[in-house]
């Protein structure tokens, strides 16, 4: 038996926690990372010219091919998902490299004495620990290696032996011409192929480094639990007479020491978790929208930490000594408080933070407000040029029926108008003083209307709650009527670009009609040749009329593209969320806000839609519009001006988002948007 417990302490001695992360080690030397000290005399020559060549220039490139793309949703939707992921990688990169001493601290305390098991409990748990850390970590770079592997291979195989054309793995590369890409394709493809593999191993080791702390912090916490449960295990005492009191006094001695050691191993775990959330909080913050849910869900059993006052609590403390209860009461005190880990110091990584998606919600809703905003703003001199064209002589009406056709429009804008700010008023209004009217009459917590302003204590919180429920309601309320009006401006303009259609429509079907001519000698021989110019008069007046209109639409392209990728990409957002949360557990009343929200964020998204098809298919018509007139018996000028402005309206007006995708129903319904959406979600 002591030869066996010998044996089991010295394991015990011996062991190793970053025995588990060998394999990642072995890559982090050769992909140029390596936290420890350096394995060769050239290893910092190494490391630096690898980054700089693999990651640096490769995301350089990365970002210079964006600005060179073709205006498609679908190849820019594409490309955009592998440059995200290169940025998550290049933060991972820039992670180890600048904090190398903080990584090295954190190996440090892996290693120490206090996180080594000193029984075979202990032993046990941190056993599995690690071979679950070793069996994630072959997993997962089996998958990866296959995967990436027959994505570099697939594409050059089916190359060489079907002769189907090569594409690049990654990017086109849009900056260099067909004709050089063509030439060079097969080193570019090589590179591509090397830098992209070597980014997939960056990205698996670090997360697996990652998640491996993780896993042994956990561990720690189990065992802290376990010696916490035993803390006041008595030791047999042998009855006899003048011990028993000296006894006591030592067992007492030795309860206290053990609850020490308890506190000492807890500090020291509080100290690994804020060195991992110092290393890795910026990169947790860019990677978070990808790769944070499976990090969320093992960090949700970081509420253990909570656990510790409940395992301190059921040893047996009530006949312990007034320096063991008062140890016991501090670590009670400290553990009240649960450990946790942040992204970017913004947000806390919990199931909790995965799943609440109402700040979300209002937080893409306000990046899409700002950007309406600052359009104003940064657009200023283009939104008066485009007030100053509804104002020109050109779009003034002069019939009746023109007339008619512009107080329909305005009317319909002023409908409008009344109909969502009333709407958005009301439901502002209620928004804001339903719980404040609730925690005032009825006593219940008050919650702020927008976000929690997690930054700010709770005490702090508590002591200016009123003055930041005013700031925010306010806030809001504002952005609610930036939102409305410029919403119903933008469409506005939309509705009277179409009524300008309309009155160009009627008066080309109107532009061969005959004046009444008197049969007066003289004058029956001169009017065929007036009614020509009249005829050629109207339809220049027609085109220039098409022209002012096409500038119009231009300028509002102009002004409102950003504003539109950004509301309709968060729009998009927002629906993905609420459909997500729609999947989990939530109150009826929660149910409701997510289907009205969305039911807003759909409709806010298919008005422009619409418009913009009524705006394309208008401008189309005015092609037979022009052709229904009695053009053949007109002059050559009247049927070559004709002839220019139906090639000119064969090209339908259309309003688009980022110069990415039409405004249109198609849009809307098909296809344009999915992708948009399927990134999103």
């Amino acid at each position: 038996m002591k030869v066996g417990s010998h044996t089991i302490h010295k394991q015990i001695m011996e062991y190793h926690q970053i025995n588990c992360f060998n394999i990642n080690f072995r890559f982090f030397k050769f992909l140029g990372v390596w936290p420890g000290k350096n394995p060769w005399r050239y290893y910092n020559y190494y490391s630096k010219a690898f980054i700089l060549f693999f990651v640096i220039i490769f995301s350089l490139l990365f970002s210079i091919n964006f600005y060179f793309l073709p205006r498609q949703l679908d190849i820019f939707i594409e490309e955009t998902i592998i440059y995200f992921t290169d940025l998550a990688v290049t933060s991972k990169v820039f992670t180890f490299v600048f904090m190398h001493d903080k990584i090295i601290e954190i190996l440090d305390i892996l290693e120490c004495e206090v996180f080594q098991p000193d029984d075979d409990e202990g032993l046990i748990i941190l056993e599995k620990a690690k071979k679950f850390n070793r069996t994630y970590c072959k997993i997962i770079m089996s998958v990866s290696y296959l995967s990436s592997t027959l994505h570099i291979l697939s594409p050059l195989i089916s190359h060489l032996i079907l002769d189907v054309e090569l594409m690049l793995p990654i990017c086109r590369y849009a900056f260099i011409s067909d004709e050089y890409r063509l030439m060079f394709i097969y080193p570019i493809y090589l590179y591509q192929s090397v830098a992209i593999h070597f980014h997939v191993l960056y990205n698996v080791n670090v997360d697996i480094f990652f998640f491996g702390l993780m896993v042994l912090a956990i561990a720690q916490l189990d065992i802290i639990d376990k010696k916490l449960r035993k803390v006041t295990d008595e030791n047999k005492i042998n009855e006899t007479d003048g011990e028993v009191s000296s006894s006591l006094t030592h067992a007492n001695k030795k309860d206290v020491m053990k609850l020490n050691q308890c506190i000492i191993h807890f500090i020291k775990i509080c100290r690994f978790c804020k060195l991992i959330e110092d290393v890795f909080s910026a990169t947790l913050f860019v990677q978070y929208s990808a790769a944070s849910c499976i990090i969320c869900v093992c960090l949700c059993r970081f509420t253990m930490s909570q656990l510790l006052t409940f395992s301190v609590y059921n040893c047996d403390w009530t006949s312990r000594s007034r320096q063991f209860k008062s140890n016991m009461r501090f670590f009670v005190d400290r553990t009240n408080k649960p450990l946790s880990v942040t992204g970017g110091k913004m947000f806390i990584l919990s199931l909790d933070t995965f799943t609440s998606v109402k700040e979300m919600i209002f937080y893409f809703t306000d990046l899409a407000v700002t950007s309406k905003v600052l359009t104003f703003v940064i657009m200023h001199d283009k939104i008066i040029e485009i007030l100053d064209i509804l104002e020109c002589e050109v779009f003034q009406p002069d019939d009746d029926e023109g007339i008619i056709i512009l107080k329909k429009a305005k009317d319909f804008n002023k409908s409008y108008w009344k109909i969502i700010m009333s709407v958005s008023y009301l439901s502002s209004l209620v928004h804001i003083m339903s719980p404040l009217i609730s925690h005032l009459i009825l006593g219940v917590e008050l919650l702020l209307p927008v976000c929690r302003y997690a930054f700010i204590s709770d005490q702090y919180k508590l002591m200016f709650i009123y003055p930041i429920y005013l700031y925010q309601s306010a806030s809001i309320h504002f952005h609610m009527l930036y939102n409305v009006n410029v919403d119903s401006f933008f469409l506005g303009l939309m509705v009277l670009a179409i009524a300008q259609l309309d009155i160009l429509d009627v008066n080309l079907r109107k532009v061969t009609a005959e004046n009444k001519i008197e049969d007066s000698d003289g004058e029956a021989a001169r009017s065929p040749i007036h009614r020509g110019k009249e005829d050629v008069m109207k339809m220049n007046h027609c085109i220039v009329h098409f022209i002012q209109v096409c500038r119009f639409c231009e300028l509002v392209k102009d002004v409102f593209s950003a504003t539109l990728f950004v509301q309709f990409g968060a729009a998009s957002c927002i629906i993905c969320v609420c459909l997500l949360r729609f999947t989990m557990p939530a109150p009826m009343g929660y149910y409701i806000f997510l289907a009205t929200y969305m039911t807003v964020m759909i409709l806010q998204i298919m008005a422009p839609c619409w418009l913009g098809t009524r705006i394309m298919v208008k401008s189309q018509l005015l092609t037979f519009s022009v052709y229904n007139c009695d053009w053949t018996s007109r002059s050559r000028q009247f049927k070559s001006n004709m002839r220019f402005f139906v090639d000119r309206t064969n090209k339908p007006l259309s309003i688009t988002g980022g110069k990415m995708f039409i405004l249109s129903l198609d849009t809307f319904t098909s296809g344009e948007l999915l992708p948009v959406l399927n990134l999103d979600y």
